[in-house]
């Protein structure tokens, strides 16, 4: 199990997250929105030009019930300037 571990870390990296907005809904806290601002901002830098501005992102249920798909925000964060967000 421990070989694993390093085997695949862009699946430990989405299982974190997920587990991170899984909290976020549960029990909000500062911690596990600040590692979800981190991780975007991070992907976003790495992107062909970089980034720069504000960040912003929400976290949105979706379901299908019959025919129908229903969304619901479960979590919005308030905007972020990117400079401010420390990224690894």
């Amino acid at each position: 199990m421990a070989a694993r571990l390093p085997w695949n870390p862009l699946w430990n990296e989405s299982l974190f997250l997920v587990s991170l907005a899984e909290r976020l809904i549960d029990d909000p806290t500062a911690h596990s929105e600040d590692e979800i601002f981190k991780r975007i901002a991070a992907d976003l830098a790495r992107g062909p030009e970089g980034a720069e501005g504000w960040l912003a992102f929400r976290l949105v249920f979706v379901a299908r019930e019959d025919d129908t798909i229903s969304r619901e925000v479960l979590f919005e964060a308030a905007p972020r300037a990117l400079a401010g967000i420390g990224v690894r």
